[in-house]
């Protein structure tokens, strides 16, 4: 507000280019009886004005609508329905990339812009790509801090899950180290937690080797009993 008193201007607005190539109004001030530009996207017809801008352009328009180009149909209508009689905008670069620009508009009376008026202008763009890239700069680190907390959880997860997991261990007298028959005893280490019933199946071959007799393993503060039988009746699932 201070900046577009300061400048002698009726309106003033301030936005930024999405990854679409649209432009997102971030703020827009105006004196009474004038409407600012709403918030959000710009009215998307308006191709020839952004497509200026995206280019690196500074459009200046002294007296509108007469110094707007014949393919500028939209932009014609806009002024017709808005009134607005003078416009300058800026656009401004961060790292060599277009991101945004500044604007500034005259309703009651047509406007000559005098160079040291443009220069000024060009140094509140400047400034304002600067706050705009401290602004982003800082929403990347907030996501970069909301993703590593979420990765922190997991890895917490994981390793209580993993602390459980080697509580398991081989009932006495049960010495394989077959692969498949350790996932057996810690799959049971898993459901021992809970009160749900689980039969255990493998080969009736390999049962008889491994659950010679019935026993009963203590896992994680719970009680899990299996036995041949239970293998020799579902061999197979």
């Amino acid at each position: 507000m201070r900046i577009r008193e300061f400048l002698g201007f009726d309106r003033s607005t301030f936005a930024e280019f999405l990854e679409d190539g649209s432009l997102n109004v971030l703020c827009s001030n105006a004196v009474d009886g004038v409407d600012p530009v709403p918030a959000g996207t710009l009215l998307p017809q308006l191709a020839w004005y952004r497509r200026k801008l995206l280019a690196g352009e500074m459009i200046i328009l002294q007296s509108l609508p007469d110094d707007l180009p014949a393919e500028a149909v939209a932009e014609a209508d806009y002024v017709r329905s808005s009134n607005i009689r003078a416009n300058v905008s800026i656009p401004f670069r961060i790292g060599g990339r277009i991101v945004g620009m500044i604007g500034f508009g005259a309703f009651r009376e047509t406007r000559i812009w005098p160079v040291d008026l443009i220069g000024r202008i060009r140094l509140i763009g400047k400034i304002f790509a600067e706050a705009l890239a401290r602004k982003r700069s800082d929403e990347a680190l907030a996501a970069a801090a909301v993703e590593i907390r979420g990765l922190k959880d997991r890895l917490e997860q994981e390793n209580a899950y993993l602390r459980q997991v080697a509580q398991v261990g081989l009932p006495h007298g049960l010495t394989s180290r077959s692969k498949r028959f350790r996932a057996v005893i810690e799959e049971i280490g898993q459901v021992a937690q809970t009160n749900t019933t689980v039969l255990c199946s493998e080969k009736p071959a390999r049962a008889k080797r491994f659950w010679r007799k019935p026993f009963t393993m203590r896992v994680l503060g719970r009680t899990a009993r299996c036995s041949r039988s239970t293998a020799q009746r579902f061999p197979r699932l």
